[in-house]
């Protein structure tokens, strides 16, 4: 046997392990049981006992999200052969999908049922604010707190705002609908709260017509017309 790949493993604390490599180095492994099945996973740190107490809090989270039902195996481990195991193909790949991959999806989407200057008007809004901010981040990265501090630093009107978000909120529907996602990061997003109240005003005005104006109207309208 090669002893450069070769190893042997003590008990460091409960449910952390210490790994001897053949080599000299050290590495950390946490042991748990999920869905019936002991799972071994690695950490690769160094056996200190600053990294030591890490693996105990980093088990301790795990066992709590087992617990509550909440544990997503790629997420805690994303190398990890083993969510294989466990049904995770999908989510794994689900991972990697990006905002602009289904940004660029959704625009050719809209060709079709749209009309041509609301397309444009989208692919220029995608172009100057999403593709530059979004393009590269995998879905699952965008966060609320993503969200809300990239809003938080934009100075302009709030219908501007709702506007450029409409195609993000697009791909979140369906993404949801899709199972590449579980929830809506912009649900709890509220723009007016987010945006300085000076640069989000409306720049309507509102122009209610005068008494003159209005028996014009009632004189020329006839019929359900004029009763409305």
């Amino acid at each position: 046997m090669d002893r450069k790949h070769s190893y042997s493993t003590r008990s460091c604390a409960p449910g952390v392990e210490i790994r001897d490599w053949g080599d000299g180095r050290t590495s950390l492994r946490i042991l748990f049981k999920y869905r019936g099945v002991r799972c071994r996973e690695t950490i690769r740190l160094k056996a200190t006992k600053q990294n030591i107490n890490y693996a105990v809090r980093r088990r301790a989270e795990v066992l709590g999200a087992i617990e509550r039902n909440m544990f997503n195996y790629p997420e805690y481990f994303p190398d990890s052969k083993r969510a294989r195991l466990f049904g995770y193909e999908e989510s794994v790949a689900n991972r990697q999908v990006t905002v602009g991959t289904l940004l660029t999806e959704y625009l050719e989407q809209i060709e079709r049922p749209l009309e041509l200057s609301t397309i444009r008007g989208y692919r220029k809004t995608c172009e100057a604010h999403l593709f530059p901010m979004f393009g590269n981040m995998p879905l699952h990265e965008l966060t609320p707190a993503v969200l809300r501090r990239w809003i938080g630093g934009l100075t302009m009107k709030l219908k501007t705002v709702s506007n450029i978000l409409v195609p993000l909120r697009a791909i979140i529907a369906q993404a949801l609908a899709d199972g590449i996602i579980d929830k809506d990061p912009l649900a709890t997003i509220k723009l007016s709260k987010l945006l300085d109240k000076h640069t989000c005003k409306s720049e309507h005005t509102v122009d209610p017509f005068n008494a003159k104006e209005i028996a014009a109207i009632l004189e020329a309208a006839q019929a359900q017309v004029k009763n409305l």
